[in-house]
C-alpha cells in the first residue's frame, strides 16, 4: 500500500524512568473501534489535533483504459503503483491505493510481472482507496499489456571484396542485421536486392553476390508496434572481377623452323588448334571476353579475333617468313588480360650456290705472262639473299709455279679476277656469303703456260746438325745462279742413287760425312733445265754437350776422417748431345769452375754440411764424340756425418746453496763419451732447487757437427744442509677475540719472519709464564681467551723440510710477541617497559630493566669475569646515567630512551627503545547531596534541576575537574491506570 500522507499517532521516546508505548496494526475488521478508543486518549491526554471518520469516494470516472507499458528488459510489474495517476480522493487523505480482481475479492490483488507473452492483453482491475476510518467505492480499469520500444539496429556494412576464386560472383556472410529488442522475436527484418544481385527475402541477406554493385535495401518492422517500418537502411555490396582470364595451355614452346627454297617455313603448334581462352565471367557474361591472335616481327598479322565457347578452334599450318616471328594470344574480359606469347623462329641454312661456274681456264703466256678476266658473278645465286647482297670473295694460291698478281692467300672482293698473271699454275678458291653467313666456295686451277726451259748452275754446301741431331738440305742451297728468261720457280736435287728427284732432304746423325748429287730447275710454267753437278753435300755436327748437374748427399764413413770419393756421374742429371748417346759422352768434375777436371773429387770431416759450413760445390763438364766441349755446370754436394757419437755418464752429489739452487755442468756427469769427427755435450736439468731434493734423473746428450746425437742418463743427488734461520716479530701481533671470547694464534704467524733457504714446514710455540715461571707444551698454536687480554712472551722454533735442524732444539724466546685483543663490541638489546607512576606523579627506571637480553663475548651471566656496564639516556644520547627519571608528563608510549652497554674493555654498543609510563591511580571525588523529585499529573511539566558541583583530586592534577550536570523532566506518561514516569535527559 502507499500512504499519502503520514499516518496520525504517538511520538515515543525512550527513558530510563518508563516503559514505550507503541501502537501495534490490527485486523482490518477491528479497524473502527480501535479508532474512537485512539481518539478518546488523544483528547484525555494530548493536545494534538483528532481526525475525524470521513467518507471515502474516487472521482475517477468509471470505466478508463490504462496502457502498461514494457520495460527495456521486456517486463513490467502490475501493482497499486500504475493507478496513481489516474485515482483521487480529496475526502481520503492519507488514504492507501489497494487493487483486486473483482468487487467480490477478499484478498488485494497481488503485485503481478507480465512480459512480451502477454502483449495486447488487456487485465481488468479494480481500484479503491484505503481511508483511516473507511473504504472508497471500486472503480474498474482496463490495463492494457504495451510494448512501445522500438528494435535497436546494428546495420550490417557495405562490402567491397574481389570475386572467388574461379567464379564471377563471391560469397558474402556479413549481411546480417544485429538486433537487440526487449521482446527478442517481436520483430520482422526483409530486404530487397537491387543491381547485379536482384532479389528479396528476409532476415539475413548473406549469399552469393555477382560481379558489379548491388544495392540491398533493409527494412524492420516491430510486431509489437502497430505502425509504419520502424527502420530502414541500404548497404551496398560491390563485387570486382580481378581474375585475369585464362588461356589453356599457359605457354607454348618457341619454334625453330628452317626456311624452303621460297625463304618460308610451314608451321602448326598446340597439335593444330589454338590455345582454348576462358574466364571465370565467362559464363555470366559472355560477350565481355575479347580473344584474339597477332604476329609481329619477321611475319605480320593484324589482331585477329578468335571464339571464345566451344572446342578448339583448328587452324591450317601457317607460312612464316626468315627470322623472328612475335605469335600473341591476347584475352581480355573488359578488365583484367592474360597473354600466350611465343616466337617463331625460320632459319636459312641453304648455303649459296655457284651453278654452271666452270672449274678449269687455260691461257698462253706471252713474254712469261698473260691477262685474265675471270667473273663467276652471274654464276651466283640464294634462296634468301638477292645476289647484290651476296658477299663474293676470292683467294689466289700458287699451285706449283707462277707469281699471282694478288696477294697469296689473301682474300679479295668480288667474284671477278681480272689481272696479269705470270706463266705458273694457280688455284683460285671463290667464296660466296648470304644473309644469314651461309658459305659456299668453289675451286677454279687456273694455268698460265710457257715453254722455254731454264738453265741450271750448282755448287757443294756444308749443313750442320741441329739440336735434334736432324737437319735439312733444301735443293736451292746447291743453286750457284740458275737463270730463265721468265723465273725459276722450282729447285731440285738427286742425292747418290736416288730414286727421287727432291725439292730438299732431311739427314741426322748417322749420316755425317759427304753425299754426291745432282740439280735442276723448273720454271713457272713446268719447262726443266739439264742436269748439273755432280755436286758435294757435307753433314757435320758442331753443337756441343748440354751438361746438366743434380745436387746429392754423401755420408762419410763410419770410420773418423775416412775419406769419401765421389764420380763425375754421381752429379750427372741426364746431361745429352745432338748425336752422342749419354753412355758415349766423357764426364769430367772439378772443385774449381776453371778446373783441372778429373774423373773424381774427394770429401772428409773437414766438408761436413752444416749451419755454419755450406754445403760443397762442384763443377760438371762433358765433351761428345765429335769433340765438342759442353758448358759447365754445378751441383751442390751435402756431406753427412751419420754416425752418431758415444754417450757415457756418471752419478754424482751436489748441495743447496744458502739461497736454495745448485747446478751442474755436463762435464760433471761426462764419463768419456766420443764420436768419429767432433761433438760437443749438454746436460738437462742442470740447475735445481728445493723442489729437487733427493734422486734426480738428468740427461747427457752428445752432438756431433752433423747434428747426430747419444744421450744416457745419470743420477743427480740434491741434499740440502742448511737449518733455518729463526725471527721473532718486531713488534707484538694483534690478534682479536671472536665472538665465542677466544682466538687461536698460530706459531706460523709469530715465525713468520723466520728463513731459510727451502721452505719451513713446521713452527711450534710454547707459552711462557714469567711471575711465576713456567713453560707450557710446544704445538703448532696457542689459544687464548678474555682472561688472556694483554701481552704474552712464547718461545718459538722452527725446522725445514729436510728436518734441518736435527734435532729441533729449544728455539728461541719472543718477549711480548702476542697482544691478545678484545675489539667485539657488546650486543645491545633493548626491551620496552611498562611502568606506573607513583603517588607522587614519577617513576626511576634503571638501565638494567630495558637492556636485559644484551650480550657480550667476554660476558657470563653465570661467570661474569668481564662486567658489563648498562646506562640509560632520555635526551637522544647526549648524557647517559644508571637510571632515569619519568614524570606525569612522560605520560604514553612514546618516550624513547637509548640504552649504552661498555664490556669490561672498553667496547660499547647502544640500542634505543620505547618506555610506556602509565597512570594507573584514579581520581578522588566528593559527590553533592542526593535529590527526590515527584512526578504529578500535568500535562508536560518542565522541572530544570541543579544537582550541585562534585570536587575531586589526582596524582598528576593538580585540582580534578568535575563538568557540571542538570536533570531536565520532559512530560510524563501513563504506565498503568493510575501511574505516571518522566524521561530525564543528561
Amino acid at each position: 500500500m502507499l500512504n499519502f500522507n503520514t499516518q496520525a499517532g504517538f511520538r515515543n521516546r525512550y527513558s530510563s524512568h518508563g516503559q514505550v508505548f507503541k501502537a501495534s496494526p490490527l485486523p482490518k475488521r477491528l479497524k473502527t473501534g480501535f479508532a474512537a478508543t485512539v481518539a478518546m486518549l488523544l483528547l484525555c491526554c494530548f493536545s494534538f489535533q483528532p481526525l475525524f471518520a470521513q467518507q471515502c469516494n474516487i472521482a475517477t470516472p468509471s470505466g478508463t483504459n490504462v496502457n502498461l507499458f514494457l520495460g527495456a528488459n521486456g517486463n513490467v510489474t502490475l501493482n497499486s503503483n500504475v493507478f496513481i495517476p489516474y485515482v483521487s480522493s480529496p475526502n481520503c487523505p492519507g488514504g492507501s491505493i489497494e487493487i483486486w480482481f473483482d468487487i467480490l475479492a477478499t484478498v488485494p490483488f497481488p503485485p503481478t510481472n507480465y512480459d512480451c507473452s502477454n502483449v495486447g492483453n488487456v487485465v481488468p482491475v479494480f481500484v479503491t482507496i484505503e481511508g483511516p476510518f473507511s473504504q472508497s467505492n471500486a472503480v474498474l480499469f482496463n490495463v492494457t499489456i504495451v510494448d512501445n520500444l522500438p528494435p535497436l539496429v546494428a546495420w550490417p556494412a557495405n562490402v567491397n571484396a574481389p570475386a572467388d576464386p574461379a567464379a564471377c560472383a563471391r560469397a558474402v556472410n556479413s549481411l546480417t542485421p544485429i538486433v537487440t529488442d526487449n521482446c527478442p522475436g517481436s520483430y520482422v527484418v526483409t530486404w530487397t536486392r537491387t543491381g547485379a544481385t536482384p532479389g528479396s527475402g528476409s532476415g539475413s541477406a548473406n549469399g552469393v553476390y555477382n560481379v558489379g554493385v548491388t544495392q540491398v535495401n533493409f527494412s524492420i518492422d516491430d510486431l509489437n508496434t502497430p505502425g509504419p517500418v520502424n527502420g530502414t537502411h541500404t548497404t551496398t555490396v560491390v563485387i570486382t572481377d580481378s581474375q585475369a582470364p585464362t588461356i589453356t595451355p599457359s605457354s607454348l614452346p618457341n619454334q625453330v623452323h628452317i626456311a624452303n627454297a621460297s625463304c618460308q617455313a610451314s608451321v602448326t603448334w598446340n597439335g593444330g588448334f589454338h590455345p582454348v581462352a576462358s574466364d571465370n565471367c565467362s559464363l555470366m557474361f559472355p560477350a565481355s571476353l575479347l580473344y584474339t591472335i597477332q604476329m609481329s616481327g619477321a611475319t605480320f598479322l593484324a589482331p585477329t579475333s578468335l571464339p571464345t565457347v566451344g572446342p578448339p578452334t583448328a587452324f591450317a599450318p601457317y607460312t612464316f617468313n626468315q627470322g623472328v616471328t612475335t605469335v600473341t594470344y591476347t584475352a581480355f574480359d573488359g578488365i583484367n588480360t592474360t597473354t600466350l606469347t611465343f616466337t617463331v623462329t625460320v632459319n636459312d641454312t641453304t648455303a649459296p650456290s655457284f651453278g654452271a661456274a666452270p672449274t678449269v681456264s687455260t691461257v698462253a703466256a706471252v713474254n712469261c705472262s698473260a691477262p685474265v678476266n675471270i667473273n663467276l658473278t652471274p654464276f651466283i645465286t640464294d634462296n634468301c639473299t638477292i645476289a647484290a647482297n651476296i658477299v663474293k670473295t676470292f683467294t689466289v694460291t700458287s699451285a706449283s709455279s707462277g707469281n699471282s698478281p694478288y696477294p697469296l692467300n689473301v682474300p679479295q672482293n668480288g667474284a671477278n679476277v681480272n689481272a696479269t698473271f705470270l706463266a705458273g699454275v694457280y688455284t683460285i678458291v671463290f667464296k660466296a656469303t648470304d644473309g644469314s653467313n651461309n658459305m659456299q666456295t668453289h675451286t677454279l686451277t687456273l694455268s698460265v703456260l710457257e715453254n722455254t726451259a731454264p738453265i741450271a748452275a750448282c755448287q757443294n754446301f756444308t749443313a750442320y746438325l741441329g739440336a735434334n741431331g736432324t737437319v735439312t738440305v733444301n735443293a736451292q742451297s746447291l743453286n750457284n745462279g740458275s737463270t730463265d728468261n721468265c723465273a725459276v720457280t722450282v729447285y731440285e736435287m738427286f742425292i747418290g742413287a736416288g730414286p727421287l728427284w727432291v725439292t730438299s732432304q732431311n739427314f741426322n746423325c748417322a749420316q755425317i760425312g759427304n753425299f754426291s748429287a745432282l740439280f735442276r730447275v723448273k720454271d713457272a710454267a713446268g719447262n726443266t733445265s739439264t742436269n748439273c753437278g755432280p755436286v758435294t753435300i757435307t753433314i757435320a755436327d758442331n753443337m756441343p754437350p748440354v751438361a746438366q748437374c743434380k745436387n746429392i748427399s754423401v755420408n762419410l764413413d763410419q770410420v773418423g776422417n775416412t775419406q769419401h770419393s765421389i764420380v763425375a756421374t754421381d752429379i750427372n742429371n741426364m746431361s745429352y748431345d745432338n748425336c752422342t748417346p749419354m753412355g758415349s759422352l766423357t764426364f769430367e768434375i772439378s772443385e774449381v769452375f776453371g778446373g783441372p777436371y778429373g774423373a773424381s773429387v774427394v770429401f772428409d770431416c773437414s766438408d761436413v754440411t752444416t749451419n755454419v759450413n755450406p754445403a760443397e760445390i762442384v763443377y760438371l763438364r762433358v765433351t761428345d764424340a765429335s769433340l765438342n766441349v759442353s758448358n759447365i755446370c754445378s751441383a751442390q754436394v751435402t756431406v753427412n756425418d751419420v754416425t752418431p757419437p758415444t754417450a757415457l755418464c756418471q752419478n754424482i752429489a751436489v748441495s743447496l746453496t744458502a739461497n736454495g739452487t745448485a747446478s751442474i755442468t755436463a762435464n760433471n756427469v761426462n764419463n768419456g763419451s766420443s764420436d768419429n769427427c767432433s761433438f760437443t755435450l749438454s746436460v738437462s736439468p742442470s740447475t735445481f732447487n728445493c723442489t729437487n731434493l733427493g734422486a734426480n734423473t738428468v740427461t747427457l746428450t752428445a752432438t756431433d757437427i752433423d747434428g747426430n746425437t747419444a744421450t744416457c742418463t745419470a743420477t743427480v743427488t740434491v741434499q740440502d744442509l742448511t737449518p733455518p734461520t729463526l725471527v721473532c716479530p718486531a713488534s707484538p701481533i694483534n690478534v682479536y677475540l671472536d665472538a665465542n671470547g677466544n682466538v687461536n694464534v698460530p706459531a706460523s704467524l709469530v715465525g713468520a719472519g723466520s728463513t731459510d733457504n727451502c721452505t719451513i714446514t713446521l713452527y711450534e710455540i710454547r707459552k711462557v709464564a714469567i711471575n711465576p715461571a713456567g713453560f707450557g707444551p710446544w704445538a703448532s698454536s696457542q689459544t687464548y681467551n678474555c682472561d688472556d687480554v694483554g701481552l704474552h712472551t712464547v718461545r718459538l722454533r722452527v725446522q725445514d723440510q729436510s728436518g734441518n735442524p736435527n734435532p729441533i732444539g729449544t728455539g728461541i724466546l719472543c718477549n711480548n710477541a702476542i697482544n691478545v685483543v678484545d675489539n667485539i663490541a657488546p650486543v645491545a638489546i633493548c626491551n620496552s617497559v611498562s611502568v606506573a607512576l607513583g603517588s607522587n606523579g614519577q617513576v626511576t627506571i634503571p638501565a638494567l630493566s630495558v637492556s636485559l637480553g644484551s650480550t657480550d663475548n667476554c660476558y657470563s651471566v653465570i661467570f661474569p669475569t668481564c662486567i658489563l656496564t648498562r646506562e640509560i639516556s632520555t635526551n637522544g644520547g647526549n648524557t647517559y646515567g644508571p637510571t632515569a627519571l619519568f614524570t606525569c608528563g612522560n605520560l604514553g608510549s612514546n618516550n624513547l630512551v637509548h640504552v649504552r652497554i661498555t664490556d669490561c674493555h672498553g667496547n660499547d654498543a647502544v640500542c634505543t627503545t620505547n618506555v610506556t609510563i602509565q597512570d594507573n591511580e584514579a581520581p578522588v571525588v566528593t559527590a553533592p547531596a542526593d535529590i527526590t523529585i515527584e512526578c504529578t499529573a500535568s500535562i508536560n511539566p518542565t522541572v530544570n534541576l541543579s544537582l550541585g558541583t562534585a570536587t575531586a583530586t589526582d596524582n598528576c592534577t593538580a585540582t580534578a575537574f568535575v563538568p557540571p550536570f542538570t536533570d531536565v523532566v520532559t512530560g510524563c506518561l501513563p504506565t498503568g491506570k493510575d501511574d505516571y514516569s518522566y524521561l530525564e535527559i543528561r
